[in-house]
């Protein structure tokens, strides 16, 4: 199983997106959500937040167990060991000292995926993007800090957690309902047409009453809002399902450049 998902996948060890400037803008307090895992960073950060029940999705196979085995350290390390294992050693692989007070906690398939993973001591550099140091995510997300760090095990203790592997644009099958979903730069990915449609006729569907999505991150300079969010995006078109398209602008911490959120609200 290893060799097969390792083959044809890798994921982020940590989010190279600035959730703690965008995702606190959305009230996921004692909500329903629907979030990328992607690093696991999404839902860590959006129960901290107050969500009272989560999906996580992703296509790719190896994110949905990298964040399976994240959310469980957050639900059984302290904040020392949780740095051990995700941050003293950011390279080589993981060791089984450093996994074990994990291990059982993670449901079957992540526990066999990882008990492999770590009994062949395959490197992290070869499955991750990247694994930055601590003094440097610190200013992307909220939990890095003692008290948050705490807050943020408990909140993940009490919230429903359930996790699917899914290509975006299946997740309507799902049918459900949600407060409030994040895409993260899903949207950069996929064809832009196929995209549209969704945000179009199944995002209206997908949201409760009031509900928010946070539907495209983006890097790009401010007031650079360019002729592919323009069409890509419609706000006549939108308006017509009860959908307004906000933007928010903010400064990137590690360069001159500013990311760009679009915010879809029902």
């Amino acid at each position: 199983m290893l060799d097969e998902i390792l083959e044809h996948n890798y994921t982020y060890g940590f989010t190279n997106e600035t959730l703690r400037e965008y995702m606190p803008l959305v009230d996921v307090a004692g909500k329903d959500v629907l979030t990328v895992m992607a690093s696991g960073d999404h839902p860590a950060t959006a129960a901290l937040l107050g969500a009272k029940k989560m999906t996580c999705f992703d296509i790719n196979r190896f994110a949905l167990l990298w964040g399976g085995l994240k959310l469980a350290a957050f639900k059984t390390l302290t904040s020392d060991q949780f740095m051990q294992l995700f941050f003293d050693e950011r390279e080589g692989p993981i060791k089984n000292k450093d996994y074990l007070p994990v291990r059982d906690a993670l449901d079957p398939e992540t526990l066999a995926f990882f008990d492999e993973f770590v009994k062949r001591k395959i490197l992290r550099e070869d499955c991750l993007v990247d694994n930055p140091r601590s003094q440097l995510i610190e200013k992307r997300v909220l939990y890095l800090d003692h008290e948050k760090y705490e807050a943020t095990q408990k909140a993940l203790c009490n919230c429903e957690i359930s996790a699917v592997q899914s290509d975006i644009f299946d997740l309507p099958h799902l049918q459900q309902k949600y407060d409030a979903m994040f895409f993260s730069n899903i949207d950069s990915k996929v064809p832009a047409d196929k995209y549209r449609r969704m945000m179009e006729h199944d995002v209206p569907e997908m949201l409760k009453d009031g509900g928010t999505c946070v539907a495209a991150y983006r890097y790009k300079p401010v007031g650079e809002w360019d002729d592919f969010h323009t069409e890509l995006f419609r706000p006549d078109k939108l308006a017509k399902r009860g959908i307004n398209v906000l933007k928010h602008e903010f400064k990137d911490p590690f360069a001159d450049t500013h990311h760009v959120v679009a915010l879809y609200k029902s």
